[in-house]
């Protein structure tokens, strides 16, 4: 009996479209959190100043370790800085990977389907899932992972310091972290937040493909390139003109309009000419 193939992680999944870009990933976590606990330095050098000054009080002319203090703090937070850009760098590598070789597995896929298939789905939601799909590998690996692997870190890392400090400090810390987990869980990560999440994406999935197909399909829209339509950018007038003046067939017109804004041979001349001609629109 042939043994069943255990299924594979998302994570696993996105470390194979990697190829051997997958070790910047591993990279990036391992220097967010060392930039993580580096962050963590100049607390201690802040708390090391403040004992310093209660020490010497009040003659604080006695207190001969301040300014060292200070400036290993300074250090340790530009250190830290620096390990955190060099964790971007290595996700951003790892991600751009990812993002090309998912959009190159998909559209040979996609090279395969049935052409009624193509045209029963629409090619603006083919192209939407294709575009946002990777695009949000893209996001995940370059930011989130890093990021993730600071926000473990950090908790981590203030526990052991504030344990150095006073243990008693240390375990009252964790209350408020537990509580903040329990209503994270509860509240934002339960399964009906996430139904009603999964028919939010669909429906938008829906009225954004179905809009952005039908204005492209009859000219009266194209987009920004040769694959995005940047449904969230703000629509000028001049681009509301247009998109009417094509609606209505890209009539003839001649004169010239009376603003002083317009250029005339623009791109939006003909169309705000026969807006402003027929009432559309006004200054």
């Amino acid at each position: 009996m042939k043994k069943k193939e255990k299924k594979k992680s998302s994570f696993a999944v996105l470390m194979h479209y990697a190829g051997g870009h997958k070790y910047y990933s591993y990279a990036s976590a391992v220097l967010a959190v060392i930039s993580a606990w580096i962050a963590l330095i100049p607390f201690y050098d802040v708390w090391r100043i403040i004992k310093e000054i209660l020490r010497v009080r009040p003659d604080f002319s006695k207190a001969e370790n301040i300014s060292r203090y200070g400036w290993e703090a300074v250090g340790f937070a530009l250190l830290g800085m620096v390990f955190y850009i060099a964790a971007l760098m290595c996700s951003h590598k790892a991600a751009f990977r990812v993002q090309a070789n998912m959009r190159v597995s998909m559209m040979k896929h996609i090279m395969k389907l049935p052409l009624g298939y193509v045209e029963a789905e629409g090619t603006g939601k083919i192209r939407k899932i294709v575009m946002d799909s990777s695009a949000s590998t893209e996001t995940y690996l370059a930011h989130n992972f890093p990021d993730k692997a600071v926000s473990m870190a950090t908790p981590v890392g203030l526990l052991v310091m504030m344990f150095i400090f006073d243990w008693r400090l240390g375990l009252i810390s964790l209350i408020p972290a537990f509580i903040a987990f329990v209503l994270m869980g509860t509240l934002m990560m339960g399964p009906k937040m996430a139904e009603d999440m999964k028919q939010y994406q669909n429906a938008l999935e829906k009225m954004s493909s179905e809009a952005v197909e039908y204005v492209r399909d009859n000219g009266l829209m194209s987009g920004t390139s040769t694959t995005t339509f940047a449904p969230n950018d703000t629509m000028t007038r001049s681009m509301l003109a247009t998109t009417l003046y094509r609606e209505a067939g890209s009539p003839a017109v001649s004169g010239s309009d009376a603003f002083t804004d317009t250029q005339e041979g623009a791109w939006y001349a003909d169309a705000v000419l026969w807006a402003s001609q027929e009432g559309v629109i006004s200054g």
